[in-house]
């Protein structure tokens, strides 16, 4: 799957600027995983009805083939009232011939708090190699085997310290760099918010499929890339790894079921 450059509208959402007194300072500016980044290690708190319990790092694996990422250099993330952290999981297996323009599309947004997280499920290619590279603007990756897509979302959602999650998983690239920004440069008031997604198959055939009334009669109303869902209700339900396919239409619509608030953002693309 290929990019194009498409044009968002522009959002005036000042810069933050790092606050030393805060001990949060600037790594590099060139990143959005790299503009506000603390010393101070976050303390992961869970609900006391949380399906798995969370933790910064995964448990020693001996067959685990590689960890690694700013937060086992020591640096961390923290949300702030007008910059909640997002955070963006990646998972991934033997997937060398794309995910480099899934991590530059994450990276590279506009947004000045973001955290990184890619699970890959131990591949064989080169897909290491190229995690390997951007070490320095991820901030938690792994690589081990695992029971499938959803036990590796979950793992991610197990280490996200954001105050929402998106998967943007490999061969799936943000609509724009300005995407996150343009979601988050206002306060929102719900629980999961979901917008359209734009199929490219080639350099000439796309398609929008665009965000669709909730219902969820003929299946999921949205690709899950093109949603951002806040990170405690995930940590209390997760997904169902008995599923081999389809966790994510069981895991949204209990969230419809049970009363949570659902927004639809037609207005623009989230994910391509």
């Amino acid at each position: 799957m290929t990019t194009t450059k498409i044009t968002l509208p522009t959002s005036n959402h000042p810069p933050f600027i790092p606050d030393d007194s805060l001990g949060v300072f600037c790594l590099d500016a060139s990143y959005a995983t790299t503009r506000l980044v603390t010393r101070e290690m976050p303390v992961v708190e869970d609900s006391p009805d949380a399906t798995f319990k969370s933790a910064l790092y995964l448990s020693p694996n001996p067959e685990r083939k590689g960890e690694g990422g700013l937060r086992t250099q020591g640096y961390f993330k923290r949300s702030f009232p007008d910059r909640p952290l997002i955070t963006v999981i990646t998972v991934v297996f033997n997937g060398e011939k794309c995910l480099e323009e899934t991590i530059r599309s994450v990276i590279n947004q506009t947004y000045d708090n973001v955290e990184y997280i890619i699970i890959d499920g131990a591949s064989t290619d080169g897909t290491i190699d190229i995690v390997k590279q951007y070490d320095g603007q991820i901030d938690y990756w792994l690589s081990e085997k695992d029971e499938g897509i959803y036990d590796a979302m979950n793992k991610g959602i197990n280490k996200a310290t954001g105050e929402w999650v998106n998967f943007m998983n490999s061969g799936d690239s943000f609509y724009g760099n300005n995407v996150v920004e343009l979601i988050f440069n206002k306060q929102i008031i719900a629980s999961v918010i979901y917008g359209n997604t734009l199929y490219q198959y080639d350099s000439v055939y796309k398609k929008i499929r665009k965000a669709e009334k909730l219902t969820f009669k003929y299946g999921l109303p949205f690709c899950h890339q093109s949603s951002f869902t806040k990170t405690e209700i995930l940590k209390a339900e997760m997904f169902c790894r008995l599923y081999k396919i389809f966790a994510d239409f069981d895991l949204f619509a209990k969230l419809k079921k049970n009363g949570f608030y659902i927004c639809v953002c037609r207005s623009y693309c989230i994910n391509i």
